[in-house]
């Protein structure tokens, strides 16, 4: 499985978030096995025009385990040096 993330900084307001996972993982439950392969790119913006109340859109959206899913991003303002720290929230 492998990762990847990049920012692009544009201006001192918004920064896009870009990369995604992908791969492969190993399960086994009793007398079953097989494989999840994961193919979800990440797409998001995050607009820090409101440092206290910053606002993301996007997140992760493709294929894990044959399924279509998405994780949602949101920020909170971090509490230390008031950095913005990106949490992945729900799926559908």
């Amino acid at each position: 499985m492998s990762t990847e993330m990049s920012f692009d900084i544009i201006g001192f307001e918004t920064v896009v978030v870009g990369g995604g996972i992908e791969g492969k993982v190993g399960w086994q439950l009793e007398d079953r096995a097989g494989e999840c392969t994961m193919d979800l790119p990440l797409d998001a913006t995050v607009d820090l025009s409101d440092p206290e109340n910053p606002e993301a859109t996007g997140g992760y959206k493709g294929k894990m385990c044959g399924h279509d899913i998405e994780f949602d991003i949101t920020v909170t303002a971090g509490e230390a040096a008031g950095l913005p720290h990106l949490r992945v929230m729900g799926y559908d």
